[in-house]
């Protein structure tokens, strides 16, 4: 999707799906249903969002934010190319790539009782994180490129993402029990 200010998307509440937002360029705030305080995400920074809570998107922590359903309404996007929100300075314009990994297990198991409502990886600060890096780009030229296998290639590397993402949370949270997933 591409943003300019204003924009906020509320994105509603799906069961048995991870979502993730990966920022290539900009900043966004992200603040999930049931979180304290909004997170401001800079580029190269992803939030996965695991139970598939709720969450507001947007270019300011107080920005009003319209429903994710109304957005595509509004802007009538087909589901292929960008989402562009927004109608303000294009200098100041937020590149995300969006995505779901949907799974089969309910939110009894072991694995998901052990996940916060968001996990965010930073891409420039804290935890080593240059496959984030690379999917990213990788993510941002597959999905530019819109070729033949797109789909296939994009779902095969939000599963990579979601078990990187693991990794990353399990690094930084040694005190959790997700090594063993």
């Amino acid at each position: 999707s591409a943003c300019t200010p204003p924009w906020g998307v509320q994105v509603p509440v799906f069961a048995r799906v991870i979502r993730y937002h990966l920022i290539l360029r900009g900043h966004c705030w992200v603040r999930v249903d049931g979180t304290p305080t909004p997170k401001r995400l800079n580029a190269g920074d992803m939030v996965a969002v695991p139970h598939g809570r709720a969450h507001l998107l947007s270019d300011g922590p107080k920005t009003t934010c319209e429903t994710l359903d109304r957005v595509v309404e509004r802007t009538g996007f087909t589901g292929h190319g960008a989402l562009v929100v927004g109608r303000g300075d294009a200098g100041r314009e937020t590149r995300m790539v969006c995505g779901h990994f949907a799974h089969d297990a309910d939110e009894e198991h072991p694995l998901f009782r052990t996940l916060p409502d968001a996990i965010v990886v930073r891409g420039v600060v804290g935890h080593k994180t240059d496959w984030l890096d690379e999917l990213l780009r990788y993510v941002a030229r597959e999905v530019a490129a819109e070729q033949p296998g797109t789909t296939a290639i994009v779902t095969r590397l939000s599963e990579i993402l979601f078990v990187q993402t693991l990794r990353s949370y399990a690094a930084a949270h040694p005190d959790r029990s997700v090594g063993w997933a």
